[in-house]
């Protein structure tokens, strides 16, 4: 089983939030990908979809039905074209949203999963 490269969808990510003309940095820190989806999430606000985090919750499980789609099509199970690149988008897409629901429910995500796979580690050294 192929896994995808997490470098690789985290350039994806940026490569597609940056403006015109923008400069791609690979080596982006976390909090900059919070921005840069932040950013993302005022231009709907904008343009009059001001949603809640169960709002953006909705979208997720969605998002996360259309990636479970793009795996079974990865290990044979439907057919889809271009299967990589969807599944990049969808888990930028899946990224983004969990990114604006923390921001909404006022989680410091990066915090959250530094202090989970702290925890994850320890009860895996065991």
């Amino acid at each position: 089983m192929r896994y995808i490269n997490l470098t690789m969808l985290l350039r994806v990510v940026i490569a597609s939030s940056m403006k015109s003309g923008e400069k791609q940095d690979s080596s982006m820190e976390f909090q900059e990908l919070v921005l840069k989806a932040k950013e993302i999430e005022t231009k709907y606000r904008q343009q009059g979809k001001q949603w809640d985090a169960a709002e953006y919750m909705q979208g997720f499980v969605g998002d996360v039905g259309d990636l479970a789609k793009l795996i079974m099509a990865k290990n044979g199970f439907r057919v889809n074209e271009n299967v990589d690149q969807k599944l990049a988008h969808e888990l930028a897409d899946c990224l983004w949203s969990i990114i604006i629901i923390a921001d909404k429910l006022q989680i410091d995500l990066e915090k959250a999963f530094l202090s989970t796979m702290q925890e994850l580690r320890a009860r895996l050294d065991k």
